[in-house]
C-alpha cells in the first residue's frame, strides 16, 4: 500500500492531515505500556501495571507543548506503538488459544481496551488536551503490544474516548506507518523487523479460526510473554522494566520451578506452536552453522539448561533426559544460536561436526539483526514507493539508541525513541548481580525505584533538505528539576541500549 494514500484513510479527529512537514515539531515516543489490570488487595498497583507516571506524563506534554507554541511550531506527538498493553491481562482466558497461532478477537480485545481507558482515564484526558490545543496532534500507531488498535471495535473504542474532549486532533493510524509529507522520514513501532514479534499478514494481522471467528495473529513473543514473564512479574516486578529482556530471564533461570524451566524451555523453542513460529524463532538465529545434532541430543537435558545459563548447575528431571530427544534439528538450531549470539567471542556451547572451525561460527551470529532491519527497511521502503527515504524512527526495544551501525537500508539515519517507562540498563543490572545471582533487591525493587527518566526522538522544523530526527531523555537532575538531555549526554540513571 502506498503510504501517500493511505493517510487519507486514517480517522482524524479535529482536523484533517493536509499540512507541509517542514513546518512542523515533531516528538516520538513509545511503548507506555498501559495496562488494564486493577491492584489486588494490599497493592497499590497491579504488578503487570508499567506506566504508573501521570504527573510525569503531564510534565512532559506541557514541556514539548510550550516549546513548540512559544516559537509558533505546529505540533505532531507520534506515540509509536505499545501505548496500550493488551497483551498481558488478569483474564487471559478471555482469548483462548484455540489455535496457538491466533490469540484476541475484535469483542474479547475491545473488552480489554475499554478495562485499560477505565483505569487510565486521567492520562487519556491529558493526551487529549494537548491535542486539542491550536496546531497540536496526536498520533497513535499500532505496536506488538496493542496490535488490536488496527481492528474495527478497539479502534472504535479508542476515538470514542478522544471524541469527549472537544476538538481533541488525534488519528488512530490504520496502516502501520506514519511518513512526514516529504516522504524522508518514516515512523513505526519496529517489531515487523524482529522474527519473534512480527505478524505474517502485517498490516492486516487477523485470521478465521475453525469456527469462523476473525481473531488476532499471536506470534512467537506474545507466548513468551504469557508463558514466562506473566508468570515472573508477579515476583519481580520490574521483569519487563528493562533494556534487555533475555539478560533477565537468564538472571531468573536458576529461582524458578522445575515446571516453569519446562515451560519456558518449550516457549522458547517453539514446540507445540506454529510452523510460521517456529521458522520465526529459527530464523532468529542458528540457521546455516554446522551443528552435530546427534552429539547434542546424547549430551541429554543438562545441556539444555546449560544453554538457558551456563552458569548454573542444571537441575535433575524428574523423569530422565526427553526433552532434548524430542526436538527437531531446526529446534536445537534455534536454541543454540540463541546461546552463542549471547556470547559471540566463546567456543559455542553446542558441539559443531568434524571439521568445522569454532572461530568463525561467531560470524555467522554477529550482526544478524542489523542485518535483518537493513533487509526489512529495504522492503518496507519498496512496499511504502518512497523515493528519498531519509530517516527511519522506531521503538519496540526499550533500548535508547541514536546510532545504529552496520545497516545496509536506503535510510541514512535509523533511531530508536527507547521508551517513555521507566526502564533499567542492563549494566545497573550486571553491577546488581555481583557474583551472577539474580540481581540483589530485584524481588523487592519496584517500577516507582527505577531511575526517573524517559527517552523520545525530537525533529526541529526544517525549511530545506533532510530532517535531523535527535534521540532525547526527560529527566530529572540533581536538584529534582526536569531537564531534557541529549543522548550522548547520558544523564546518570537513564539507561541506554
Amino acid at each position: 500500500m502506498n503510504l501517500a494514500l493511505s493517510l487519507a484513510s486514517l480517522l482524524v479527529l479535529g482536523g484533517t492531515d493536509a499540512r507541509a512537514a517542514d513546518s512542523h515539531y515533531t516528538v516520538v515516543v513509545s511503548d507506555l505500556h498501559l495496562g488494564g489490570d486493577p491492584p489486588e488487595a494490599g497493592e497499590t498497583w497491579s504488578a503487570f501495571e508499567d506506566f504508573r507516571w501521570k504527573a510525569d506524563l503531564e510534565a512532559f506534554l506541557d514541556h514539548i507543548g510550550t516549546r513548540a507554541d512559544k516559537a509558533n511550531w505546529p505540533i505532531d506527538l507520534v506515540i509509536a506503538g505499545d501505548m496500550f498493553e493488551l497483551w498481558q491481562s488478569s483474564e487471559s482466558g478471555s482469548c483462548p488459544a484455540l489455535d496457538p497461532g491466533l490469540g484476541c478477537s475484535d469483542s474479547e480485545a475491545t473488552i480489554r481496551l475499554a478495562r485499560i481507558l477505565a483505569l487510565h482515564q486521567a492520562e487519556l484526558a491529558l493526551l487529549g488536551n494537548f491535542a486539542a490545543k491550536p496546531g497540536h496532534r496526536l498520533v497513535i500507531l499500532p505496536g506488538n503490544h496493542d496490535v488490536a488498535l488496527l481492528l474495527p471495535g478497539p479502534r472504535a473504542t479508542l476515538l470514542s474516548a478522544f471524541q469527549a474532549i472537544p476538538g481533541a486532533n488525534v488519528i488512530v493510524d490504520d496502516d502501520g506507518a506514519w511518513l512526514n509529507a516529504d516522504g524522508a522520514m518514516l515512523v513505526e513501532h519496529g517489531h515487523q523487523s524482529d522474527p519473534a514479534n512480527r505478524f505474517p499478514t502485517w498490516p492486516k494481522p487477523w485470521q478465521s479460526d475453525t469456527n469462523g471467528v476473525v481473531r488476532l495473529e499471536r506470534p512467537w513473543g506474545e507466548w513468551f510473554v504469557l508463558d514466562l514473564f506473566d508468570g515472573l512479574e508477579k515476583r519481580w516486578p520490574t521483569v519487563d522494566n528493562t533494556t534487555d529482556d533475555v539478560a533477565v530471564a537468564k538472571w531468573l533461570w536458576g529461582e524458578v520451578t522445575w515446571s516453569e524451566r519446562a515451560a519456558t524451555a518449550w516457549t522458547l523453542l517453539g514446540i507445540g506452536k506454529t510452523t510460521e513460529q517456529k521458522r520465526d524463532i529459527a530464523n532468529i538465529q542458528g540457521s546455516g552453522i554446522p551443528w552435530d545434532f546427534a552429539a547434542i541430543r546424547s549430551a541429554g537435558d543438562p545441556l539444555l539448561w546449560k544453554l538457558a545459563d551456563p552458569t548454573a548447575r542444571p537441575p535433575t528431571p524428574p523423569s530422565g533426559d526427553t526433552l532434548t530427544r524430542t526436538l527437531t534439528d531446526g529446534d536445537l538450531a534455534a536454541l543454540c544460536g540463541r546461546a552463542l549470539e549471547r556470547a559471540p567471542d566463546q567456543p559455542p556451547i553446542c558441539p559443531v561436526v568434524s571439521g568445522s572451525v569454532a572461530s568463525k561460527l561467531s560470524d555467522t551470529v554477529t550482526g544478524a539483526s542489523a542485518r535483518r532491519m537493513g533487509e526489512y527497511l529495504t522492503r518496507r521502503a519498496k512496499d511504502l514507493s518512497l523515493t528519498s527515504p531519509y530517516a527511519y524512527v522506531y521503538g519496540h526495544t526499550h533500548a535508547a539508541l541514536d546510532k545504529i551501525a552496520a545497516i545496509d537500508a536506503p535510510f541514512q539515519l535509523v533511531i530508536n525513541d527507547g521508551a517513555f517507562q521507566r526502564v533499567v540498563s542492563v549494566e545497573e543490572l550486571r553491577a546488581r548481580a555481583g557474583d551472577g545471582s539474580p540481581p540483589i533487591g530485584l524481588g523487592t525493587m519496584t517500577p516507582e525505584a527505577l531511575p526517573t527518566c524517559y527517552s523520545f526522538v525530537e525533529t526541529l522544523p526544517y525549511a530545506s533538505g533532510t530532517p535531523s530526527p535527535k534521540g532525547r531523555y526527560w529527566h530529572r537532575d540533581a536538584a529534582g528539576n526536569w531537564k531534557q538531555s541529549s543522548y550522548a549526554s547520558r544523564p546518570a540513571g537513564c539507561p541506554r541500549g
